[in-house]
């Protein structure tokens, strides 16, 4: 059967007139009659006679334009599946970062985009730094937000700098050091809010000192989580050593104050990984050179 000319019949027979099928087709109404008249010549059967200025069906004419009622409206569903299908697709943006990437320099580079990108549809993972990676080797996400302890899988990502993390030591605005600067010597007297054992921060606090020739101090408060260890610090509780961007905002409010040392304290680049030469779709693409406008010159 030809479908083209079963798909004019029944816009005619919707329409009730040949002229407005024409129209909603943007075909002429001498297309639409002649093919039409072929397709009734081909069927050898007549489904509409003129009436005025408009048409009349004819009994099969009738039953016919229900049934292509019915064979137009599955055709327009499974156009719809598609159609989601492919846009979900291409719109999906998977990602995943540590902490400190995915709380505090993220979210900014999400709302913008996706204010540009309405369509974008973007799924985010929390994650430590080689189970990221992993994951963006896996191809399980399309970008990974990681710290510099993630260069060691340059062999298997590309990385581009993002930003740099210093880290602070940070406490009540109350507390006598606040806003002062001493020495690594004078701070390891004071009371401490640690982490857990394996945590990044806690590795670099130990470095630090190691590195000054300092004795570590003992934390007399340990907590396994950042915002608890932050929470403590501007309760009064004693020091912490964290990430500069999660209390950038807290510093800024006057809800805690930092304490400079003598001796220059850590930092830590962040990146933005992706699999090295890799195909991205259309969405994809359009995320990662809205990112590359972002980074850094240096």
């Amino acid at each position: 059967m030809n479908l083209h000319g079963l798909r004019l019949f029944y816009e005619v027979a919707k329409q009730k007139s040949v002229t407005q099928a024409a129209k909603k087709l943007a075909i002429s109404q001498p297309a639409v009659t002649a093919q039409i008249k072929k397709f009734q010549e081909e069927e050898n059967v007549m489904l509409l006679i003129p009436d005025g200025r408009g048409i009349q069906l004819t009994s099969i004419g009738q039953e016919v334009y229900q049934e292509a009622q019915k064979l137009f409206a599955i055709e327009k569903t499974i156009e719809n599946r598609i159609q989601a299908f492919t846009l979900d697709e291409q719109s999906l943006i998977k990602l995943s970062g540590n902490y400190v990437t995915i709380n505090y320099l993220v979210p900014q580079w999400l709302a913008e985009f996706k204010n540009q990108y309405k369509a974008a549809v973007i799924q985010v993972d929390m994650l430590n730094t080689a189970d990221a990676v992993g994951k963006l080797v896996s191809n399980q996400v399309d970008f990974a937000f990681i710290g510099e302890e993630g260069e060691k899988y340059a062999e298997f990502v590309e990385l581009r700098k993002i930003g740099i993390d210093e880290f602070y030591f940070v406490v009540a605005p109350e507390h006598k050091y606040a806003n002062k600067t001493i020495s690594l010597v004078e701070l390891a007297k004071e009371s401490f809010i640690g982490r857990e054992a394996g945590s990044y921060t806690r590795t670099e606090l130990a470095s630090l000192f190691e590195e000054a020739g300092v004795d570590e101090p003992i934390p007399t408060l340990h907590y396994n989580g950042v915002h608890e260890a932050v929470t403590a610090a501007a309760l009064g509780y004693g020091i912490h050593f964290c990430s500069g961007l999660v209390v950038a905002k807290q510093i800024k409010n006057g809800e805690l104050a930092r304490i400079y040392t003598e001796e220059p304290t850590k930092k830590r680049a962040l990146y933005l990984c992706t699999r090295k030469k890799d195909k991205l779709n259309g969405m994809e693409q359009l995320f990662l050179d809205f990112l590359i406008e972002k980074l850094p010159n240096d």
